[in-house]
C-alpha cells in the first residue's frame, strides 16, 4: 500500500507498507519504482517521504537522500528523504 499526494511539481508518498507475509519478495520495491516513475512522468521535480531512520538505507537504493529534517512520533525517529 502507498498513498501519493501531488502538489504541482512536488509529491509526498506516505503509508508505504507491505503485509508481513509478503515482505522480502520485491513487491514493495516494484511498487515504489512504479510510483517514482509515474511521478516523474507527471512532472514532479521533488518527491519525498518521512522514513523511519532505521529504514533510510532502503530508500537510498531508489535515489532518495536524507535531509536535515528529522522528528520523532509515537516513539519512532524519522528523517525526511527526498529525490530531486
Amino acid at each position: 500500500m502507498l498513498s501519493l499526494f501531488v502538489r504541482g511539481a512536488k509529491a509526498q508518498f506516505r503509508k508505504f507498507a507491505t503485509l508481513t507475509s509478503h515482505q522480502n519478495k520485491g513487491y514493495g520495491s516494484k511498487l515504489l519504482i512504479y510510483v517514482l516513475e509515474e511521478a516523474e512522468r507527471a512532472g514532479v521535480k521533488r518527491i519525498y517521504c518521512n522514513a523511519r531512520k532505521e529504514k533510510a538505507s532502503y530508500y537510498e537504493k531508489f535515489g532518495l537522500c536524507k535531509t536535515e529534517n528529522t522528528f520523532s512520533k509515537s516513539g519512532k525517529d524519522y528523517v525526511v528523504m527526498e529525490r530531486v
